[in-house]
């Protein structure tokens, strides 16, 4: 619907719909949150963000990335080098669909390698706490590693199993329990701990709380303080 407003040219109701896929980059839907935002922006002439977004896909190794660079619908951004070289790092010379093995077929870590930067990620999670940041990102992250960005989404893919979205907001999660259980922050709303725990949207909080603790934020809340 948000990809018809668009070609529609209804900016207002496009843009509402926007909104609505930028909360799902930090659920499941990244992927094909990812790839309607970078389509949508381009199409409200956005070529900066439809860049950005294009960026961060390549980021995270999504293999649709891929197949979005051969749209016609993206022809407006063909005119902008950055978005070029992206286009070449993704589709090579030939300029077909095809992922080169070399980059995206091949595992970028060894188990050595990979053992040392869990290590470093753990640490760093822990004592620097960078997921109190609501805007934190996979690029963010990768910079404080020291690593770059696909080094990172792989890393947390073949070393804990999950997605950037994921292993962020499980120590959200985490952070969100204790605090609840701390009397001292029970005067505050359900939501305003969930914010500082570093949470920034209320339905990605109550989405992620539920999947992974099989009960509501507010069920819980009841359960801690009584």
């Amino acid at each position: 619907t948000t990809l018809a407003y668009a070609a529609l040219g209804e900016i207002d109701k496009a843009e509402e719909g926007i909104l609505k896929l930028e909360a799902e980059l930090e659920t499941d839907a990244m992927g094909s949150a990812l790839n309607l935002l970078i389509l949508c922006n381009t199409m409200l002439g956005n070529h900066e963000v439809a860049i950005k977004y294009a960026e961060r896909g390549i980021g995270y190794r999504l293999p649709m990335m891929v197949y979005l660079f051969t749209e016609p619908v993206l022809k407006p951004l063909y005119a902008i080098p950055r978005f070029r070289e992206l286009k070449q790092e993704v589709l090579g010379d030939s300029g077909k669909a095809e992922i080169s093995k070399r980059k995206y077929g091949k595992s970028l870590l060894d188990d050595d390698l990979r053992g040392q930067y869990q290590q470093q990620l753990k640490l760093l999670m822990s004592q620097d706490k960078p997921y109190l940041d609501p805007k934190l990102t996979l690029r963010d992250l990768a910079q404080m590693m020291n690593i770059p960005p696909n080094q990172l989404s792989q890393l947390l893919n073949e070393g804990f199993g999950k997605n950037f979205a994921e292993y962020v907001n499980s120590y959200r999660l985490e952070t969100f329990k204790a605090k609840a259980a701390d009397a001292t922050q029970q005067v505050l709303t359900i939501l305003a701990v969930a914010y500082d725990s570093g949470f920034n949207s209320k339905t990605v909080f109550n989405t992620f709380f539920k999947k992974m603790e099989g009960k509501t934020p507010r069920a819980f809340w009841k359960e801690v303080t009584k």
